[in-house]
């Protein structure tokens, strides 16, 4: 099931919204980085082991992927 966590949202917009980024990464096998949130950027080791689509280029390895 998709899963959306925002940091900067505190109520729920949609279904199956996370509030916690640790809650959200474990929930999820692929990350699309559409917004360049500080929170994810100083915490980019909490994404290792995961796929990311990076809409940004603010991420590097062998696991992300761009646009």
């Amino acid at each position: 099931m998709p899963r959306v966590y925002d940091p900067l949202v505190a109520s729920e917009i949609v279904a199956r919204q996370e509030y916690d980024l640790r809650t959200f990464l474990e929930a999820v096998d692929l990350i699309v980085i559409m917004v360049k949130h500080k929170e994810v950027i100083q915490d980019a080791s909490a994404l290792d082991g995961k796929v990311i689509l990076d809409c940004h280029h603010i991420m590097s390895g062998n696991n992300v992927y761009y646009l």
